[in-house]
């Protein structure tokens, strides 16, 4: 259901909305808020009920650049 994935991406990246990302956890100990890694955190953050699995997390960061986390 795309309404239940929504609601557990608002609730990773919801915390970051207006905000400068190398003031925001995870990436204010230092990690590089690259769309890599911001791909990966969310990612390694979403979790769903058995039988779902995470194929791949795609951020786009201009046309035809795009980073792909897969687990």
């Amino acid at each position: 259901d795309f309404h239940i994935v929504e609601k557990k991406i608002d609730a990773i990246i919801g915390p970051w909305d207006r905000k400068h990302l190398n003031d925001v956890e995870p990436f204010r100990s230092g990690i590089n808020p690259s769309a890599e890694r911001v791909a990966e955190v969310v990612g390694r953050a979403l979790h769903f009920e058995s039988g779902v699995r995470l194929v791949s997390v795609e951020i786009g960061e201009a046309t035809g650049c795009v980073a792909i986390y897969r687990p």
